[in-house]
């Protein structure tokens, strides 16, 4: 079958050749392609060869599955709904009620985040047209990049989401600073838009590592030479952080909030509990086959969102759904 996934990237990627690890993962692990809607809004013919389409539906989209279905009325239609448990009802309520009517006009809801299966299919009026479909991993690509083995590592760990808003960031810092006292070569880094932005955080820790963001590919080149990412950002989304880690032979701690913490993650907490999470820090620190059992796990439990279990669960999905 031929895919294809809309969403709002700018150039169409026909197909999706490139390795990525966010929604439109969809469209490069099917084998299919990825469309701006201006692209299709604009010419709509372009919607005429696919089997399926998917929508990532962020909330500018609402409108779009209506249109996919008035000019390509026999292909399956595919919502995708990357946010957490708390996006849809954090919106105005007449945005929630375009929402509601957007979704009961598709053969498949795809839920990202397992815990919201159930909200969900109250939306949708029906629970078989919405199914969980998780997030598909490209991990035959990330197993080909060199990981350093820990004991060759520099003791860095990465801050997750330091300065973005709603994620609980800078307390991993002060935490930092706490480890730092029983082992005082470790060193944090944190990531953000410019050094400018960053800057501040030296007032916290001024042996703070301060990183460009950059493409998800050249990040993960770097974040292989981490020793740890600490984490506590507290949304019920589905992780991408975690599996990042468990690809890199990374240990996550921290937050168990999001999907794949719980699924993936080992040495997790509530995002708030900091005492443990400073214990399971100091715990890898002093003990090298707590570190190695640690990666380990966290790489078995990522096969769950490998791309070959991920193209199964999509058409099984569309078979509950009794799309196909």
């Amino acid at each position: 079958m031929k895919v294809c996934l809309l969403s709002q990237i700018e150039a169409d990627l026909v197909p999706v050749g490139e390795p990525m690890h966010e929604i439109r993962s969809w469209a490069y692990v099917l084998g299919g392609d990825a469309r701006g809607f201006g692209s299709v809004i604009s010419k709509p013919d372009l919607l005429g060869g696919y089997d399926v389409i998917l929508v990532e539906l962020t909330a500018n989209a609402y409108t779009v599955p209506p249109f996919v279905r008035q000019h390509a009325p026999d292909a399956i239609l595919v919502g995708l709904v990357e946010g957490g448990l708390e996006q849809v009802p954090s919106n105005p309520p007449w945005e929630q009620l375009a929402f509601i009517e957007c979704i009961r006009t598709l053969d498949l809801l795809g839920v990202l985040v397992e815990d919201a299966l159930p909200y969900y299919r109250l939306l949708a009026g029906e629970d078989r047209r919405v199914q969980w479909l998780g997030i598909p991993y490209p991990k035959g690509w990330t197993d080909t990049v060199p990981k350093p083995p820990a004991d060759a590592k520099v003791t860095v760990i990465e801050l997750g989401s330091t300065l973005q808003d709603g994620r609980n960031g800078l307390p991993s810092i002060l935490l930092l600073g706490r480890i730092r006292k029983r082992h005082p070569h470790v060193r944090g880094r944190a990531y953000g838009s410019s050094l400018a932005e960053l800057a501040p955080l030296h007032r916290l820790d001024p042996t703070l590592e301060l990183c460009v963001r950059r493409s998800w590919r050249e990040y993960y080149r770097h974040h292989v030479d981490a020793y740890a990412m600490l984490s506590f950002d507290p949304r019920r989304t589905w992780g991408r952080l975690v599996l990042d880690c468990a690809s890199a032979l990374v240990p996550y701690v921290g937050s168990d909030a999001t999907h794949c913490g719980r699924r993936v993650g080992v040495l997790t907490c509530d995002p708030y509990d900091v005492e443990a999470a400073f214990r399971h820090v100091c715990r890898l620190l002093d003990d090298p086959g707590l570190y190695a059992a640690v990666v380990r796990r966290q790489y078995e439990r990522l096969e769950a969102y490998g791309e070959e279990a991920s193209r199964g669960r999509f058409w099984r999905a569309l078979e509950l759904a009794d799309a196909l």
